[in-house]
């Protein structure tokens, strides 16, 4: 996200264009280099049910967390860009209404994706078991534990409502 979000910035400010065609290039170049892959969420795109999830999960979770910063960067870069421009050259402001809007929507573009990045980095964790009053279950085990299975490392879920089942 934050390479993203460097990448689009630095393009936004040399272009002083919040069109900058970083975005574009950058998924041309991605799709391109998924040609010869093979697999549910990387190959072409299909008309079924499997196939949608398939495109949200292969290309909209990416598109969430490397594009959207992407965009968002080239918005940034190119407002200071304008703004050096304007400060140099003593140009006013054409509309405050459309510059009002273009603040607050990159403003909560910025905190979504703050926020985002908050959760992401957050560590996994499971809930303990519970009764139906809210209590524990006694004995119970929920917990994440890492191991080695065939030469990598694993995180497996173990939640049971007593250790002594298998």
């Amino acid at each position: 996200m934050i390479a993203g979000l460097l990448t689009g910035g630095s393009v936004g400010l040399v272009l002083r264009s919040r069109w900058a065609l970083a975005p574009a290039v950058f998924v041309a170049a991605y799709e391109i280099v998924r040609i010869g892959s093979s697999g549910p969420t990387v190959d072409a795109m299909h008309a079924d049910a499997i196939g949608i999830i398939a495109v949200v999960v292969g290309r909209g979770v990416h598109g969430l967390l490397a594009l959207v910063p992407m965009i968002l960067g080239a918005v940034y870069g190119a407002a200071l860009a304008r703004r050096w421009c304007d400060a140099s050259s003593g140009a006013g402001r054409r509309s405050r209404i459309s510059h009002w809007t273009r603040r607050v929507v990159a403003g909560l573009i910025t905190v979504g994706l703050v926020g985002l990045a908050f959760i992401i980095a957050l560590p996994a964790s499971t809930a303990p078991i519970v009764t139906a009053n809210g209590d524990e279950v006694p004995g119970s085990v929920a917990e994440l534990a890492g191991l080695r299975i065939g030469g990598q490392d694993q995180v497996v879920m173990i939640r049971g409502r007593s250790t002594d089942n298998p």
